[in-house]
């Protein structure tokens, strides 16, 4: 699951290797196609190469991607012409945002280019990272450069999103969870190259690994929106959540004056604010054994997701005292109400 799409963007390009059937190759397992998920015409093409989709290429999970290691390899996400709908912002002014999914096998000796129409600063756009893991990213005149944070090994969530109203754009790694920001007013970014990904323009600059999913949307997504959605693509490919959160223990007193812990997961106040949605979760055991910690997951998960979760010891049940449930599960919610 990827989460509810936002309504305010426009998603129009959606490739996920997870789709066996979406990956068209011929019999060397060479792709031919990458079929567009939204089933219009905008489906990625081999541009430098071939890459290759073979049951051996996985993510950590078991995932299949798309494998452009080796050598230079790159698929046309947009043709030149194509590209303008997100690309020229002078004329459209609604931003864009790209989020991808992949496995990073290397870093190679040069520019790791693996998203873009250009390998050129200060000219078209490009993400990239150098070959310390550095994340790099230009749009037009603007460049930027961030934390180190990549390595090989290693699956990651990278989006690029630009706002062409204040000109902020930022690039995003799941690596470090940051944000490397830059602005540049909106302009026509594209030029008379494609947009691809694996490689950009440059011969000896290319990306060494998989792609899993590529999103593309027509115009910029709120903080909360990109979150959201690449939240569900860090649990769809297995990649660990750099997203802050907050989990907080506290006490009660139970039926029969004994303590117990109630663990409360609360969610990224920056990308969260405000009251937000409250799930509590009573452990399974028959009222005799099991503890909170059979939905820590769970209620971590959900607090990834933008709600406060809860997860509580109580009293087991014994000879003495056969309404404890009840009586301390009031007790929870009363404090939750609190």
């Amino acid at each position: 699951s990827i989460g509810i799409l936002p309504l305010s963007s426009q998603i129009i390009q959606h490739l996920d290797a997870s789709k066996e059937a979406s990956v068209i190759r011929d019999p060397l397992d060479n792709v031919i196609q990458w079929t567009n998920q939204l089933g219009d015409t905008l489906h990625a093409w081999p541009a430098n190469g071939n890459g290759r989709y073979v049951p051996g290429k996985t993510f950590p999970n078991g995932l299949r991607g798309v494998d452009v290691s080796g050598s230079r390899i790159s698929l046309q996400l947009f043709s030149a012409s194509e590209s303008d709908t997100i690309l020229d912002q002078g004329t459209h002014r609604r931003g864009f945002c790209i989020i991808t999914a992949l496995y990073i096998d290397s870093l190679i000796s040069d520019w790791n280019d693996f998203l873009g129409n250009s390998s050129k600063v200060r000219t078209g756009f490009f993400m990239r990272y150098s070959n310390t893991g550095e994340p790099i990213g230009n749009l037009g005149s603007n460049l930027g450069r961030g934390p180190v944070g990549l390595e090989g090994g290693q699956a990651v969530i990278l989006s690029f999103n630009y706002d062409a109203v204040s000109g902020e754009w930022s690039f995003w790694s799941s690596a470090t969870g940051e944000d490397l920001t830059g602005n540049v007013t909106a302009d026509d970014f594209s030029n008379e190259s494609p947009l691809t990904i694996g490689s950009t323009t440059g011969g000896s600059r290319y990306f060494d690994g998989l792609i899993g999913e590529v999103m593309v949307f027509d115009s910029s997504l709120t903080l909360t929106d990109r979150r959201e959605i690449i939240s569900g693509l860090e649990e769809k490919w297995g990649i660990e959540s750099k997203v802050e959160r907050t989990v907080e223990t506290y006490k009660y007193t139970g039926i029969n004056g004994e303590m117990h812990d109630i663990e409360v997961h609360f969610p990224d106040r920056e990308i969260y604010p405000g009251n937000r949605p409250c799930a509590v979760f009573f452990h399974g055991g028959g009222w005799r054994n099991g503890d909170l910690s059979q939905f820590s997951e769970m209620s971590a998960y959900l607090a990834s997701r933008g709600m406060v979760a809860l997860t509580a010891n109580y009293s087991m049940h014994n000879e003495e005292s056969e309404a404890a449930l009840p009586e301390d599960e009031s007790r929870k919610t009363i404090c939750v109400i609190d």
